[in-house]
């Protein structure tokens, strides 16, 4: 184990973590609820360093980027812990549990390990990355100085000043924007949402790609008023910010029932009032699934499950009516 990032002692060999919003303080010999940190002998410890609990080799649009280097693949990496406890989590083994087998790995090792793919990068993903944070800085910068891309897939729950730390190593997040209500927020994820909104502008205003995903779950964040007020946050922020709404299925805590495709149609077609960009995950069919350019209609990148086919020009303008679309392409 190394000594964490971003902590302060205090009396009695206690810590404080100023990792997070959370702001733990921790007695000897003591983990944090994130399961990512602890004090050993009045030192905070990161404590999955150089462990890797997954990693492998998906597409790009798996994260999901659509607007970054659509139609190549990234390797993903892991390590168990988050600082969120939502009740609904899809990856609760990882994120929840303890005790998972890791392999052992250096930060060069995983930049090789991509070079060795002819991976674009390197995305940061299925847990928390964030309170990875020592090895995801240290292998991002390791990604940077071979010409790696570092993405991120995060809950975007970090205090300012350690994400204004990492941010000038990340070229793209999607930040998973779990709802516009902070009482969602506080009952369902044990967090609080305001860190999370300023979190999305801190990562916007740093120049780096940024999409968001929002799970929508029957009865708790699907209404029309809060589809309604993420859709305002988007475009007030960057109406050229991909939103990705995805479907619930009943996973952990949650027993909520899965999304109907009704409420998937609606939230889309709602959001399309106000933003050019929005995309469907985790059902079936065509609706939602493509980016098709507001100028003239045609589809300039073709999706089918997780593979996409390009059809930009090289400076990423529409071939059809010539428009400048959000797209990095390689």
């Amino acid at each position: 184990m190394v000594e964490a990032a971003w902590w302060r002692s205090l009396p009695d060999g206690k810590v404080a973590c100023e990792l997070c919003p959370i702001d733990c303080t921790l007695k000897r010999g003591q983990d944090g609820p994130c399961g990512t940190r602890s004090n050993r002998d009045g030192v905070m410890k990161a404590l999955h360093y150089g462990e890797l609990v997954s990693a492998g080799v998906d597409p790009i649009e798996k994260k999901p980027l659509y607007h970054f280097h659509p139609g190549q693949s990234i390797l993903s990496v892991a390590a168990p812990g988050c600082n969120l406890h939502c009740k609904f989590c899809q990856n609760h083994g990882i994120s929840q549990g303890s005790g998972q087998a890791t392999s052992p790995a250096t930060a060069r090792q995983v930049v090789e390990a991509a070079q060795a793919e002819n991976s674009l990068g390197i995305a940061f993903t299925y847990s928390e990355p964030l309170v990875w944070y020592e090895f995801v800085r240290d292998t991002a910068r390791e990604a940077r100085s071979a010409g790696l891309k570092n993405v991120l897939v995060t809950n975007g729950f970090l205090n300012p000043d350690p994400l204004a730390e990492i941010l000038p190593l990340i070229d793209a997040a999607n930040i998973d924007l779990k709802s516009m209500d902070d009482e969602f927020y506080r009952k369902i994820c044990k967090a609080g949402l305001e860190p999370v909104l300023a979190a999305v502008r801190q990562f916007h205003q740093a120049g780096v790609h940024v999409e968001l995903t929002n799970l929508l779950i029957p009865g708790h964040n699907d209404s029309a008023g809060q589809i309604g007020q993420l859709v305002d946050f988007v475009a007030d922020l960057d109406p050229s910010i991909p939103l990705h709404f995805s479907a619930y299925h009943p996973a952990w805590k949650m027993d909520a029932p899965p999304t109907p495709r009704a409420t998937m149609v609606r939230a889309f077609k709602q959001a399309q009032k106000k933003l050019p960009w929005v995309y469907l995950g985790n059902i079936g069919g065509a609706d939602g699934r493509d980016t098709i350019c507001p100028g003239c209609g045609k589809t300039v990148i073709q999706r089918e499950g997780f593979q996409a086919r390009v059809s930009l020009e090289k400076n990423g303008r529409c071939p059809g009516c010539g428009r400048q679309i959000p797209v990095v392409i390689s």
